[in-house]
């Protein structure tokens, strides 16, 4: 039954309409479905809210034009722990000097052991492991106080069994302070790009636009701040979905999280923590799946320099 889980997985990520067209209409109609699962404890607490946030190293991958609101240098590493044997592992680093900001990071996805049967019989014949690689550069300007835009080159490559293809996707967002105290907006239009061929068919990519707010209280009487963030995102091959995040800061060192997501099958509520020391910060995110698919755990560990 674990095996079965994972190849549902790929079936769902990768397979065509004809396959999900009872989840949703242009379900996995894209390939490489992984460059829309989100990156990064504080956003996976937060609901994935996290557009006009990303302020970290994850904001390649997020939103670009979020580059610039790092104060010196960030490096994180990361894991995703998803449903069975499917995990991410990223590594990343951004900085800013003046008005630019730059990013690096390297992301690999993979699904380890599945069954390989023969078609006819359905005798198990051994199993193979699929995996998905990007290496990601990012450059980020700030052109006034209020506006900031950037973009992301994404190196691709994917491996499915003995088959493989490769490619590449740019990312374009930005940041604006719409002059409303302590508001934030982010847009940002993901995987625009190509993939080669593999075993004689296209890979189209998941083309994605997202919006997004976020606004940030002062809590005196607890001695804390408050963030409210929400955002609206929008997959080629997915419906609309919604997502909100709540964080409570104490004194910048303890962080308590929750999210919710709206419209989405398979996922809506989520929670974490974080906590900071000095220079240092571990950030950790829970999120339960239904279908029997099982919970999710992310993990990051950051350094501030």
């Amino acid at each position: 039954m674990k095996k079965l889980y994972s190849v549902v997985l790929i079936v769902i990520m990768a397979s065509p309409p004809a396959l999900s067209g009872e989840i949703y209409s242009k379900a996995g109609s894209k390939g490489l479905s992984f460059l829309k699962i989100g990156l990064g404890a504080r956003a996976g607490a937060l609901g994935d809210a996290y557009v006009s946030l990303a302020n970290d190293a994850t904001a390649p991958l997020w939103n670009p034009a979020g580059l610039n609101s790092i104060d010196g240098r960030d490096v994180l590493f990361i894991h995703n722990q998803w449903f069975q044997d499917i995990r991410s592992e990223f590594v990343g680093t951004a900085m800013t000097f003046g008005n630019d900001g730059f990013g690096l990071g390297f992301l690999f996805n993979t699904v380890g052991d599945i069954e390989n049967r023969a078609p006819q019989t359905g005798k198990l014949i051994g199993t193979f492991s699929t995996y998905d690689i990007a290496f990601t550069g990012a450059y980020a300007r700030r052109f006034t106080r209020q506006i900031s835009l950037g973009m992301t080159l994404k190196i691709l490559y994917e491996k499915i069994h003995i088959y493989s293809s490769s490619g590449f996707a740019l990312d374009l967002g930005a940041r604006i302070s719409p002059g409303i105290d302590n508001v934030t907006l982010g847009a940002v239009i993901q995987n625009i790009g190509k993939m080669g061929t593999m075993r004689n068919e296209e890979t189209p990519l998941p083309l994605t636009t997202k919006v997004g707010l976020n606004y940030v209280s002062t809590v005196e009487s607890l001695n804390g701040t408050l963030l409210f963030t929400a955002d609206v995102n929008k997959a080629s091959d997915y419906r609309t979905t919604f997502h909100t995040g709540l964080e409570y800061s104490l004194n910048q060192r303890l962080a308590l999280r929750g999210g919710y997501q709206f419209g989405q099958d398979e996922r809506s509520f989520s929670a974490g923590i974080g906590l900071r020391l000095n220079m240092y910060r571990l950030d950790y995110a829970y999120a339960p799946y239904d279908y029997d698919l099982g919970d999710t755990h992310r993990l990051t560990f950051g350094i501030s320099l």
